[in-house]
Formats: C-alpha cells, sequence, structure tokens
C-alpha cells in the first residue's frame, strides 16, 4: 500500500517488508509507518559517547588555557593554582577516555596521575609561598587579663629583690654589731 500525500510517501512496514530493514535499524535509521521519512535515533551508548566526546574537547580547550595563564600568571600563587587546575582537568579527560576507550586501565592511570599532582602542588607551594609564623592576634579582654598577669609577675619579682635587699642589709647590720674577736656567737 502506498499513498502519497503532500509530497509524503507513505508505506505501511507490515505489508512490504524490505530486506535491508533490519541493516537500516541496526545501523540507528528507522523508518516511521505515517511519513515513511527515515531518521537517524542515537542509543544511549552513542548519546553517552557523544556527551563525553563534546566533554573531552571543553576540557581540552580550557587545559590549554591553563597553559598559558601558569606561564604568564603575574604570582607565584596564580601559577600554583594553575597547576593544581591542570592536574584535576588532566585526571578527568583521563577518566573520560577510560570510558569513552572502554580501557580500565586508564582509571588506575588517573588516580595515580592524583596523587603525583597532588605531591607536586605541595612541592611548589613549599617552595615559592614564604612560611611566616604569626602569633595569635588577642582580645581586648586577652589583652588586659595578660598585662595584669604581667604586673603581678613584675610586683612578685621586685618584692622578691627587696626581700633579698633587706636581707643582705640585715645580715651587713648583723657583722657589723658583732664584736671582732667573738665571732658573733657570743650574743
Amino acid at each position: 500500500m502506498t499513498e502519497e500525500t503532500a509530497g509524503h510517501v507513505t508505506e505501511d512496514k507490515a505489508d512490504t517488508e524490505e530486506p535491508g530493514a533490519d541493516a537500516e535499524e541496526s545501523a540507528g535509521l528507522k523508518k516511521y509507518r505515517k511519513t515513511g521519512s527515515k531518521v537517524a535515533v542515537m542509543s544511549v551508548e552513542q548519546a553517552y559517547q557523544v556527551l563525553f566526546g563534546g566533554a573531552l574537547i571543553v576540557l581540552l580547550f580550557f587545559i590549554g588555557a591553563l597553559v598559558i595563564r601558569s606561564v604568564i600568571g603575574p604570582r607565584s600563587t596564580d601559577r600554583i593554582m594553575c597547576v593544581n587546575m591542570l592536574g584535576t582537568m588532566t585526571i578527568c579527560s583521563i577518566a573520560i577516555l577510560s570510558f569513552l576507550l572502554k580501557e580500565g586501565y586508564l582509571a588506575d592511570v588517573a588516580l595515580i596521575y592524583a596523587m603525583i599532582s597532588f605531591v607536586a602542588v605541595l612541592m611548589m607551594a613549599s617552595m615559592f609561598i614564604p612560611v611566616r609564623i604569626i602569633p595569635p592576634r588577642l582580645s581586648r579582654t586577652d589583652r588586659k587579663g595578660r598585662e595584669v598577669r604581667e604586673k603581678e609577675e613584675v610586683q612578685q619579682s621586685v618584692k622578691a629583690q627587696n626581700a633579698n635587699e633587706n636581707k643582705g642589709a640585715q645580715a651587713a647590720e648583723k657583722a657589723q654589731s658583732v664584736p671582732a674577736g667573738t665571732g658573733g656567737d657570743a650574743q
């Protein structure tokens, strides 16, 4: 059964079986009953391949931009951040390639690359960023409390010095008041 309506040919698939119909369906082309036009229908796996292929292209573009940024970065911290992001995007690219190529060992390569990238960023940070120990800032109440403690410590040390001076002065007076021949035990 064939009808022509507005330039479209409609065929009833049940009436006319073409010998190559199975080959067309397996290639992703399906023939609709009403219009007769062939439409490409994607399988889920093909959709994933297109999606991940596009993501891989975008990641490669960003990796190129990061390489440029790491070269012209005005500060060392910019360069360190770019190297860290390069490592992350490279790991993502390797993981996508692992899925697209159906090679499981590439996932292991991505994990090893993650560890190496982490160590590289730590090394760069230790080389380029100076370590400066900054004492903690005290709040107002802590400062007053510390000042009070320091004053008390100073007062105690002054009292101890005065007590030592008084003992020394008393010993000197005692030594002067003792007659020379008695040896100080006569009193």
